[in-house]
């Protein structure tokens, strides 16, 4: 199984950081929760999330940093919705995205058969399931959160850092978040019954 952020964001970006501390720095505890929430995982994610590891890959859509000027705040953001906003627009930030899925997700392991992305806007999701369905050849579309590639199923989680509330209403699946939660929680199951070794991976 894979989990994709969106890009090495700030926290991830600090010097002096040990390898194993970079993925998902500042985020663990609410990645956790959600992976949880799925049946996804089942040990501390400080155990996963390191060199060695060989069940559960942890990475990000675009393998490096990506930054946005933002109007508001006079000043380049490396996350929020400076860059997810731009993100699907046809700009070099989506340039970028598009080569990082040509490259690393087009040829997966045969044992991988999930991939949970963080990031749930529909726009985002549209986005990915096109450049995955280029560069696989296929993403055929589950629900409004998932989609089947060559044998593995995409499927797209609220991220770790959304703003506000929205990570507490996906996790109690309520609000905006109840039906993106219920269709996750769907798409993961089905693959989890169809491939039941991916819950001894976790």
């Amino acid at each position: 199984m894979l989990v994709l952020g969106f890009s090495k964001g700030v926290n991830q970006s600090k010097a002096g950081l040990a390898f194993d501390g970079i993925a998902f720095n500042g985020m663990r505890k609410q990645l956790a929760a959600i992976l949880q929430s799925l049946r996804l995982l089942a040990r501390p994610i400080d155990d996963c999330i390191r060199v060695g590891e060989q069940r559960l890959g942890f990475g990000s859509l675009i393998r490096c940093s990506v930054a946005q000027w933002d109007p508001q705040k006079e000043k380049y953001s490396k996350s929020g919705n400076a860059i997810l906003q731009k993100f699907a627009k046809g700009d070099l930030t989506a340039q970028v995205a598009k080569n990082c899925v040509e490259r690393f997700l087009r040829d997966l392991p045969d044992r991988t058969k999930l991939v949970v992305l963080l990031g749930n806007e529909a726009r985002y999701i549209e986005f990915c399931r096109e450049q995955v369905g280029r560069a696989r050849g296929e993403a055929r579309a589950v629900n409004a959160v998932s989609y089947d590639s060559m044998g593995v199923r995409f499927v797209h989680v609220i991220h770790a850092k959304a703003q506000g509330a929205l990570v507490p209403d996906w996790l109690a699946g309520r609000n905006s978040q109840q039906e993106k939660r219920r269709l996750a929680v769907e798409a993961v199951d089905a693959q989890l019954a169809g491939h039941p070794y991916l819950q001894e991976a976790v």
